[in-house]
């Protein structure tokens, strides 16, 4: 695996996202990963629920969700 390569498929995928939601959870994520910035223990708690959810199958697509939050909270 070339992790340059990687890094710019990350970055070329991230640059077509035009969900403010999707890139703050994204950089939520990174900063988690680089610690450099302190996280919640409740998102910490969140995150291993939803890890643990997803290895059981469990769960929904994140466009089931945004469906949803359009269908609930129509603009």
């Amino acid at each position: 695996m070339d992790i340059k390569a990687e890094k710019a498929a990350v970055v070329s995928q991230l640059e077509q996202v035009e969900d403010l939601e999707l890139i703050l959870a994204i950089k939520h994520m990174l900063g988690y990963g680089l610690k450099k910035q302190e996280t919640d223990p409740a998102f910490v708690a969140a995150l291993n629920r939803a890890l643990q959810q997803s290895a059981q199958g469990e769960g929904r697509s994140h466009q089931s969700v945004k469906q949803d939050f359009r269908n609930r909270y129509p603009a």
